[in-house]
């Protein structure tokens, strides 16, 4: 138990310095901006965010899970499947930044210095992120946390003198926080390093590629479906309107480190369960996500009683358009909580195929719901519309979950997996 302690502490303390480099910048941003500025970027905050979302899930995701495979099997995956990891992740996310251009239709050619910022940014914050993960399965959180430490502490670094000796522009900022990111990697330990090449890349494609696009659909569907609603938000009302939304997420960006922090500390001990102990794998998935309810709802009930003029020094005048939707948004990221437990439940169980199916069927409920709601009651019908989706699906996410693990133990559990390397079971 003290061990399973340590862990958690360490991890929640390393996601929260994550976190601070993202959430510090937000305030940064957001203390000089003004509403309609506030709003374009949190479009093109957005639109970076899903496209990070589905590369960490396409290529990170399977690799913390065959990493997780070869631990049982003693199969070790290697220095080439590692390289092929991180080298696919950065390929990508070279493509996947010149697609960022598509945020210039949601907020038009006037900040098109923002668009290529972030576009900029995606690549390193991809190779950030895979060389994390590397070094938490190598060498530990601990070591994970140094490389977190210099991210932040030469983002925060920079942005201070930024402003000690000007006004500096979102764009410039938003380039500080890649530039950051990118340093921080040379902090890693040379042992994870190996030799980068194309075939590493094919290899590891081939042994994941399945996985990690049910996954990316998977996650377009889920974790990045509020980000569209947000998207769509912006076309059907305004970038003020954007600016109240994202105000809000960034006053409840806490919640959201507590949750990924949960991931980091306790995705290897589920995965490690196998999908033969479901009871145990039943018994993890509620633990966490009546824990991480019951943190949100504490959350809310402190943010709710803030001061306004505290809340003013933190995000200027964008905090006048976020207070009032701490109740709805706090209670959207309560229920996506909710879902996170039954979701990590199902990659004990090697499941991908029906979470899929389920959440591309749920993809339009929120957008749907916000387009409704903004109609009815402006911005806070809007938040409102994110609440009732996040919870539709956190109701649905857990009823499939539910019936998964009432199935008899001598059943074959679903997976839509095949590798392309006998002997060896993917996991999704």
């Amino acid at each position: 138990m003290l061990v399973k302690l340590k862990s958690a502490f360490w991890g929640l303390l390393d996601q929260g310095v994550y976190s601070l480099t993202s959430l510090g910048l937000a305030f940064f941003i957001a203390r000089n901006a003004n509403p309609d500025e506030f709003g374009s970027y949190g479009v093109v905050f957005a639109i970076a965010t899903i496209l990070i979302t589905i590369e960490r899930a396409q290529f990170v995701m399977p690799y913390m899970m065959d990493f997780g495979r070869s631990k049982l099997s003693s199969n070790m995956p290697g220095p080439r499947l590692r390289a092929g990891a991180a080298t696919a992740v950065l390929i990508s996310g070279v493509a996947l930044a010149s697609i960022a251009c598509l945020s210039l239709v949601f907020i038009g050619s006037e900040y098109v210095s923002l668009v290529l910022a972030f576009s900029f940014l995606i690549p390193c914050i991809l190779l950030q992120d895979v060389v994390r993960y590397v070094v938490l399965n190598e060498c530990g959180i601990k070591r994970v946390l140094s490389i977190d430490v210099v991210w932040a502490g030469v983002q925060f670094g920079l942005l201070l003198w930024l402003h000690a000796v000007g006004d500096p522009t979102v764009p410039t900022q938003v380039v500080v926080w890649a530039l950051s990111a990118l340093l921080s990697v040379f902090c890693a330990p040379r042992a994870i390093w190996s030799r980068w090449s194309c075939s590493d890349m094919r290899i590891f494609i081939s042994r994941n590629g399945r996985t990690g696009m049910n996954l990316a659909v998977e996650s377009i569907a889920a974790s990045a479906s509020q980000y569209i609603a947000i998207l769509v938000l912006s076309m059907v009302g305004s970038l003020t309107a954007v600016g109240g939304i994202r105000a809000i997420q960034v006053v409840l960006g806490p919640l959201g480190v507590f949750s990924q922090g949960i991931i980091l500390s306790v995705s290897t001990v589920l995965i490690g369960l196998g999908a033969d102990r479901k009871r145990d794998v039943r018994h993890y998935a509620a633990t966490i996500s009546g824990v991480v309810f019951g943190i949100s709802i504490l959350y809310i009930v402190l943010v709710s009683v803030i001061p306004p003029h505290w809340g003013r020094l933190v995000l200027g005048e964008n905090w006048v358009l976020g207070h009032g939707l701490v109740w709805p948004m706090g209670i959207a990221q309560a229920a996506s909580g909710v879902t996170l437990g039954a979701m990590l439940g199902f990659r004990a169980l090697q499941i991908s195929r029906q979470t899929m199916v389920v959440r591309l069927a749920l993809l339009p409920v929120g957008p749907a719901a916000v387009i409704v709601g903004y109609k009815v009651a402006d911005t806070l019908g809007a938040a409102v519309g994110l609440m009732v989706a996040s919870i539709v699906a956190a109701l649905a996410v857990w009823w499939l979950f539910l019936r998964s693990t009432r199935l008899r133990s001598e059943e074959p559990v679903e997976s839509s997996v095949h590798t392309g390397s006998p002997g060896l079971r993917d996991f999704s």
